[in-house]
């Protein structure tokens, strides 16, 4: 799916935690269900923070111009919608549908 084929929530804010729990945010550039990956651009890594993790990630300064995930790397998704008087967080508690889980 792309932008034109109707794929809500391009263009916005996403904030993705990686199964590794390292917690990423950038801007939804799209959605494959035929691969099962999910692209951000212009996206920053925030490291593990507080989150337990086997190897821990410090947060890194350099934002980087484009990361595609696999729908299996990925442990929780948000997305952040801009409304009239701010932001609004949605979080959707069933992330990927079947075609994302491969």
């Amino acid at each position: 799916m792309s932008a034109g084929g109707g794929t809500p929530y391009i263009g916005s804010k996403i904030s993705l935690i990686s199964k590794a729990q390292i917690r990423y945010e950038g801007i939804l550039s799209s959605v494959d269900t035929d691969r099962s990956t999910v692209a951000l651009a212009k996206v920053k890594s925030y490291g593990t923070e507080d989150r337990h993790a086997d190897r821990p990630v410090p947060p890194k300064d350099e934002i980087y111009e484009y990361i595609i995930f696999r729908g299996s790397d990925i442990k929780d998704i948000t997305v952040e919608i801009e409304l009239l008087f701010g932001f609004h967080t949605w979080q959707n508690t069933e992330p990927f549908g079947p075609s994302l889980r491969s």
